[in-house]
């Protein structure tokens, strides 16, 4: 037997068992199969995020390499979104292989390859940050990869990124006068903005929170305790990939701004239970949670705050879980009807900027 063989032997057993060990992983994040192309974790699908928030897709990936970026996407322990973002830039880069260099194994991938990849980069029309984050997914795919004999004996990737990561500006502050025309917009009773909406914005407005985790809450997410309220809002750990969301305390003193945001949140409890008995629910959502509303917009051509609830089969009567870009829109589309705008006479939509000043 010549001697090489049983290093040939051995580096393939323990390909096998890598593999088999990523592979039983999939039981714990859905019942999707190692061939398809599609792969909804639902098993980690704890909030309202809509579906394609948890699911990783393959379409992009060359054949050849398919497989090792489903064995990747296995060994990552950020989250479904972010997993899926690096799949895509690694797609990027093996298409690259695939186009420039003949499609080579991976384990034939030098340094050469990868600088090869890093000049076509700096000579593209993506931004600074997309750059960074191409070059990083690809140091990620090689590093997490590293274990199997199929990969390269030596690292092709450069061990410090590159593309240096642009720093954000400061954030942009809404002015407070433009802020308090807000604020007296949304406490207004005499304008018909629908409940929910008022809602979202006081939640964001009153208390640090990220928009996912304001639409997650449960319908049972308000106790009592004592004298005062105490709000329980989810909150992700994005890198981490837990499957239980934990439970932040907020205490509401039952007076002033606060029995505000509470005589609220009852409102929609009780107009979410009447939803709930009245109205279909549309595919994938959950009626558990409290932002369960119908699909509806602004008519901005009215500039009265009418709504409009879509008339199409898949939204008409049927109830939705409220998702961030929605209530994006909304906000944008009210924007417009209530034409509050800055010193310079732009308008100001309130995804684009900080609740920074305190009530």
């Amino acid at each position: 037997m010549n001697q090489t063989e049983p290093n040939i032997i051995l580096r393939k057993d323990n390909s096998h068992k890598l593999k088999y060990i990523l592979v039983n992983k999939i039981d714990q994040l859905g019942n999707f199969k190692f061939s398809d192309d599609s792969w909804y974790f639902y098993r980690l699908h704890n909030n309202n995020l809509p579906r394609g928030n948890y699911t990783v897709y393959f379409y992009q990936v060359p054949d050849k390499y398919k497989d090792w970026v489903k064995f990747y996407a296995l060994s990552c322990t950020s989250g479904t979104s972010q997993t899926q973002k690096k799949v895509l830039k690694i797609a990027y880069f093996l298409k690259f292989l695939q186009n420039h260099h003949n499609s080579i194994v991976l384990e034939k991938v030098t340094r050469t390859h990868i600088n090869a990849f890093e000049f076509e980069l700096k000579h593209s029309e993506l931004s600074i940050n997309a750059r960074q984050y191409t070059y990083a997914s690809i140091q990620d795919f090689f590093i997490k990869l590293s274990d199997f004999p199929e990969m390269p004996n030596v690292l092709p990737v450069k061990q410090i990124n590159p593309f240096k990561q642009s720093r954000r500006g400061r954030k942009e502050l809404l002015p407070s006068n433009v802020l308090r025309a807000w604020d007296r917009a949304m406490k207004n009773e005499s304008l018909a903005i629908p409940l929910e909406l008022r809602l979202v914005y006081w939640l964001i407005r009153s208390f640090p929170n990220r928009i996912t985790e304001v639409l997650s809450l449960k319908h049972d997410c308000l106790k009592t305790f004592f004298s005062e309220y105490v709000l329980q809002m989810p909150t992700y750990k994005q890198n981490g990939g837990y499957s239980e969301p934990e439970v932040k305390q907020i205490p509401i003193i039952y007076a002033g701004h606060g029995k505000y945001i509470v005589d609220l949140i009852k409102k929609l409890q009780l107009q979410t239970q009447m939803f709930v008995s009245t109205f279909p629910l549309s595919k994938h959502t959950k009626k558990e949670y409290l932002f369960t509303i119908r699909y509806w917009n602004f008519d901005i051509k009215r500039k009265d705050f009418s709504i409009r609830y879509n008339r199409k089969p898949l939204y008409n009567n049927h109830l939705q879980n409220w998702t961030g870009p929605k209530v994006n829109d909304l906000f944008e589309q009210l924007a417009t009807i209530l034409d509050i705008r800055d010193s310079q006479g732009t308008l100001v939509i309130l995804k684009r900027i900080y609740f920074d000043i305190k009530l």
